[in-house]
């Protein structure tokens, strides 16, 4: 899916549910190519900084606002491979 990023927020807290930490960052980014939506389509990621994730941990350092993004899923339904787009 490609996505511009308009917005980077940085998670950082103790869950209620597990009491463990979660640590990561939102991507909000608008959507390219959503032939359902009048405007701009919206959506947020939600990507893990945790010890699993080392590859889309790299690739976060490398992405500005505005950058263009790929983005993938797991079968899980959690972001599994992020690519920096040529703009």
């Amino acid at each position: 899916m490609k996505a511009q990023v308009v917005g980077m927020e940085k998670v950082d807290y103790t869950s209620k549910k597990t009491n463990k930490d979660v640590k990561g960052v939102k991507l909000h980014c608008l959507i390219e190519g959503n032939t359902n939506t009048d405007g701009a389509a919206v959506e947020t990621f939600f990507i893990s900084l945790n010890e699993k994730n080392v590859d889309v941990s790299q690739a976060l350092k490398k992405i500005n606002l505005n950058n263009y993004i790929n983005v993938s899923y797991n079968r899980f339904g959690f972001v599994d491979d992020i690519i920096l787009l040529e703009s």
